[in-house]
């Protein structure tokens, strides 16, 4: 858990430095770092799915709670009992969808247009993503450090 937050935060820490390095080198030197936009989309994408997995795992998502807190324990376990099943079968939906994309992505070799890295790279921290959530919800909330 630790691992993946310093991973998170390193990759965030880097995309800065990276932006603002492509700051200085535009406004200052009249050279921007033409690749830098686009690997730091990537990074965010990744941010982006891995932290949702993390949060997930934390069961940290926001909800709107005003009822449910007001039910007894019994609607409480009915109510969470519901919204794990509800989020399993978006996620799997979604899940099978982004492996379908990716899949394209590959099969066509699909390139970014100035790294000319693969596309399927980016993408496919969406269907990881979204099964780390799946075994997150599947394996219940763990630990708040």
């Amino acid at each position: 858990m630790q691992g993946a937050r310093l991973l998170l935060g390193t990759l965030l820490l880097f995309s800065i430095a990276l932006n603002f390095a492509n700051v200085v080198a535009r406004y200052v030197f009249e050279a921007p770092i033409i690749w830098t936009e686009e690997i730091m989309t990537m990074i965010l994408l990744w941010c982006v799915f891995l932290g949702a997995a993390l949060v997930t795992r934390r069961d940290e998502h926001l909800r709107m709670n005003i009822l449910s807190d007001r039910l007894p324990p019994r609607g409480q376990e009915v109510m969470r009992i519901t919204y794990t099943v509800c989020m399993v079968a978006v996620l799997l939906f979604i899940l099978l969808q982004s492996v379908r994309i990716v899949a394209t992505f590959i099969s066509y070799g699909q390139k970014a247009a100035v790294t000319e890295l693969p596309i399927a790279i980016p993408h496919l921290a969406i269907p990881l993503g979204l099964a780390l959530m799946l075994l997150a919800l599947v394996r219940g909330p763990r630990d708040k450090d």
